[in-house]
């Protein structure tokens, strides 16, 4: 299997994650509420706006990006946000290594957590996040602009 190379973001990156956003979410656009869709695949202009706030990974696979993920820490961990896999490239462990250089981030930050939203219609993310060691918080429904949410953890062991 070939590996892929995950770097910070750049502001020039953010038209191809925006697209990459909107071919990884677009099959469950109906699921969404229009607010809630929008909410989640941000355009390059938001992207760009939020690389100050929020530390922003590209996958490269076969030298393109071909997958990101948003991350933030916060007082109770790193939140994890806008993970999205392109579906051309899905299937080859582009997802995990993302997750694996946020779990890597977040030890040498001295964090015992990752956390995250995903909704509960996205089946595949869930088992994803699942097999990467993350569970359903009990009772954690809450909502994106009325689309259905639910929270997923992992805690780090040291």
């Amino acid at each position: 299997m070939k590996s892929c190379t995950i770097r910070r973001a750049k502001k020039e990156d953010c038209e191809t994650i925006a697209a990459i956003l909107y071919r990884a979410f677009a099959p469950y656009e109906h699921q969404y509420t229009t607010e809630g869709f929008e909410r989640t695949v941000l355009n390059a202009g938001q992207l760009a706006e939020r690389l100050h706030e929020v530390v922003t990974l590209v996958a490269l696979w076969e030298g393109t990006i071909a997958g990101t993920v948003g991350m933030q820490e916060t007082a109770s961990g790193v939140y994890i946000q806008s993970m999205a896999v392109d579906p051309a490239a899905q299937g080859h462990g582009i997802a995990f290594a993302l997750l694996n250089d946020i779990e890597t981030s977040a030890r040498q930050a001295g964090k015992e957590r990752l956390y995250l939203s995903t909704t509960p219609f996205l089946l595949p993310a869930i088992a994803l996040y699942e097999r990467f060691g993350f569970t359903i918080v009990p009772d954690s429904d809450h909502d994106l602009a009325g689309t259905p949410l639910i929270a997923m953890e992992k805690w780090l062991q040291k």
